[in-house]
């Protein structure tokens, strides 16, 4: 750990912790050492994991919104995604061509396309739950059911089936794609075997990401027939690698989350009888509970020039350029200043008529990132977690297995979430 640099102008350096060897965490997980580090040395400090890059963390949710909106910032694929060797690795990645990406796809998720996208999955995924209730279960018994494989099945097929069209959603290499990346750190002998067979399936994805934006099937695609995606100077293997980066980005947030909720309405009847019986019920605030519990990928944002901030303890501090800047949403979710009893599922606390968090103001959720890289796609997001609750609960009857495990909290997720399974059986 280096010492306080102080410079002429009474900013400073943050403290720059090195975490290089497990030992240093003293039985900690990750979470829990980064709080220590915090009561130590304050809510801003540098950070590197590993050898990894130097991260500055704020963990002052204001000044870390803040900062980002009034900055020149970008987002890299390659941090964000750092928690798994099965993401997208080297998208041509000039940085401001990704952000303007991402704004392109904003708006063609906007208004009528994206009411349009909704009906799409929607009537998608209706088959879709149709389809695997008749093909593996009955409505006299209960069958135990992989929860990945049913996203597989049913949520991930609709998805690329509304955003991208029929050909990629019944392609056998999204299958292998997200099956594959159900495990998060293979060893020995499976390593180089497992790696390989990623590699392939990414490899026919892009292929099939190529055709999906010549054909333009579906109102996003015609949408991106626009701005860069339309641009001759960036070839189409770049181009549906950003798509596959785009889809692997929102779907790595909400998949595990899904799950999570999946299970609550298990455990909470209450919820899944109201949502069968009132077609008006607001499932919102249960989503964003979820959300706040489960839906906790770290935010970063790599700093183009130096940037000087001041925390709430008045210490001035400078984050050099090329240096990058982190927010570590899961513990703002479990702070108790924000959100109180924040282990508990309490959905009414993201109620108008509830005010259960010691706060004033609203609480706020960093699920979906913030500022010009926030998640283009976030009301889709939502959109697709209420949808496939709803058809779940009308195509299935589903209680826990005897062998049913609490989820592990952390900070990092497999894009399928745990490895838990659900008894279900055919609604009748």
């Amino acid at each position: 750990m280096n010492l306080v640099e102080q410079n002429q102008n009474s900013f400073e350096q943050p403290v720059h912790v090195a975490l290089t060897d497990v030992s240093q965490m003293n039985g900690l997980n990750l979470i829990d050492y980064i709080k220590s580090c915090m009561a130590q040395f304050g809510n801003i400090f540098t950070l590197s994991i590993f050898g990894g890059p130097k991260i500055t963390l704020v963990q002052e949710s204001d000044l870390f919104s803040d900062v980002v909106a009034k900055n020149k910032m970008n987002i890299n694929p390659e941090l964000v995604e750092v928690r798994s060797q099965f993401e997208i690795d080297n998208v041509f990645c000039d940085e401001q061509q990704i952000a303007q990406m991402n704004r392109d796809f904003v708006l063609a998720l906007k208004g009528q396309k994206l009411a349009i996208t909704k009906a799409r999955y929607d009537e998608r995924l209706n088959f879709e739950c149709q389809k695997f209730a008749e093909r593996y279960l009955n409505t006299q018994n209960y069958c135990e059911v992989e929860l990945a494989e049913l996203q597989l099945n049913t949520m991930i097929k609709a998805s690329l089936y509304s955003l991208f069209g029929k050909p990629l959603a019944s392609d056998q290499a999204i299958a292998d794609y997200f099956s594959f990346s159900e495990s998060l750190s293979p060893t020995g002998a499976d390593c180089k075997q497992a790696a390989n067979d990623a590699s392939c399936a990414k490899e026919k994805l892009l292929l099939r990401f190529e055709q999906v934006l010549a054909e333009a099937q579906t109102p996003l695609i015609q949408s991106l027939k626009i701005g860069l995606f339309s641009s001759p100077m960036i070839n189409q293997e770049d181009k549906a690698k950003v798509l596959l980066y785009f889809l692997w980005g929102s779907l790595s947030n909400i998949l595990p989350s899904m799950q999570s909720f999946y299970r609550t309405l298990v455990q909470h009847p209450s919820y899944a009888n109201e949502i069968r019986t009132t077609p008006s019920f607001d499932i919102l605030p249960l989503i964003k509970e979820v959300l706040r519990l489960r839906g906790n990928k770290p935010i970063y944002r790599l700093v183009e020039s130096d940037i000087k901030i001041q925390g709430t303890d008045g210490k001035k501090f400078v984050v050099p350029k090329g240096h990058w800047l982190g927010f570590i949403s899961q513990i703002h979710h479990q702070d108790e200043k924000n959100f109180s009893e924040p282990n508990k599922f309490d959905p009414s606390r993201f109620c108008k008529a509830f005010g259960h968090t010691k706060s004033n103001k609203h609480p706020s959720l960093f699920v979906y990132g913030v500022g010009n890289s926030k998640c283009p796609g976030s009301a889709f997001a939502n959109h697709i977690m209420a949808s496939t609750a709803v058809y779940w609960l009308k195509h299935f009857d589903a209680k826990l297995c005897g062998s049913h495990q609490a989820e592990a909290m952390r900070m990092f997720d497999s894009v399928l979430g745990d490895k838990q399974s659900l008894l279900l059986k055919k609604r009748a």
